[in-house]
């Protein structure tokens, strides 16, 4: 929970561009800040994270100590945090030059965050900020505080999340490794469009996880399981991986090309159950494309699509918290 649900909150609730600042950095918070740097949408240049807690140094040291590569892309200030006057200043610091920030704040005891992240709303709403009070419990009251201010300033300066009834869904639970690897492919799409400019308005497909149509969610899925065959058919596996960002891991030239056969084959059979059939335009209303041929038959831009689907999959996979390992061949067994 502490772990997906720091993912969950960078992707669904922090804003980006903005600095982001994490207060009381005790489990499940410590997630955060050992996620944070896998942000792709990139802190403000000169930025790192910020931890503010009673001992947010001693806790930051421990977590280098074990993930040496965090460097100096987090740092830590000391504050007590039953001094709301102390803590605005030092998230929000007086001149208003350090820029909106995204505040999420992860105590252990619920009533804690609420507490810190009430202290230092009017402060997120006079620097244009927001708080996010990340519960560690089940419930509604993370509904009540977002239906309270609904109609109101409140409803972008201060989220109430509740990690678990975030990370324990029906469809998280049931789906696993699968569903997580699904959700990251759309992240990664939608992160990729919105790069070239795409507007949401423009296209269904880059709505929220929560709001896409079914047929895009089983797409994802399907996506995301032959990704597993794929890996598994070429003798890897995959692991969960400490560190956020994408490892060095790559596929040989063979491996891509076999590979991004295999995606075409994929998407062609996906495309002729959904009711696809040729023609000489894509026409998501008619459902038509001129791509429903052999591999030998595509255009090569078209073949390169496939073959950096591939080459994409290490980043993917860390973005939902894996990476990929070449697993030791049997031993030949002698006749």
């Amino acid at each position: 929970v502490p772990d997906l649900g720091a993912r969950r909150l960078h992707v669904d609730f922090v804003e980006p561009g903005t600095r982001l600042v994490i207060v009381g950095p005790e489990p499940p918070g410590e997630r955060g800040v050992v996620n944070a740097p896998g942000r792709d949408d990139g802190l403000p240049a000169g930025s790192p994270v910020l931890v503010v807690g009673d001992d947010a140094s001693e806790r930051l040291a421990t977590l280098r100590a074990r993930h040496p590569w965090l460097g100096e892309s987090v740092v830590a200030v000391d504050c007590p945090l039953d001094a709301p006057t102390l803590v605005a200043d030092v998230v929000f610091p007086p001149g208003g030059t350090a820029g909106a920030a995204t505040v999420v704040v992860c105590l252990e005891d619920s009533s804690d965050t609420l507490e810190v992240a009430l202290g230092l709303r009017d402060a997120a709403r006079a620097h244009g900020s927001t708080i996010i009070a990340a519960l560690s419990r089940p419930g509604s009251l993370a509904g009540v505080i977002d239906r309270s201010g609904a109609d109101g300033p409140d409803r972008t300066t201060l989220r109430a999340v509740s990690l678990p009834d975030l990370t324990c869904t029906s469809e998280l639970v049931a789906g696993g490794t699968v569903e997580q690897i699904a959700r990251a492919a759309h992240e990664s799409y939608v992160h990729a469009r919105h790069a070239e400019g795409t507007r949401d308005t423009d296209d269904p497909s880059l709505a929220p996880w929560d709001d896409l149509p079914e047929t895009l969610k089983v797409s994802n899925r399907d996506q995301a399981t032959h990704i597993v065959l794929k890996l598994r058919r070429i003798g890897c596996g995959i692991v969960v991986a400490d560190d956020p960002r994408p490892d060095d891991f790559t596929f040989s030239t063979a491996e891509v090309e076999d590979l991004g056969h295999e995606e075409h084959l994929r998407w062609v059979a996906e495309r002729e159950a959904q009711g696809w059939r040729s023609g000489p335009e894509r026409d998501p209303i008619a459902r038509t494309t001129p791509y429903l041929v052999d591999w030998e038959a595509l255009p090569e831009d078209v073949r390169e699509l496939d073959r950096e689907t591939v080459r994409n999959i290490p980043a993917l996979m860390a973005r939902a918290g894996f990476a990929i390992e070449r697993l030791p061949r049997p031993a030949s067994t002698p006749t």
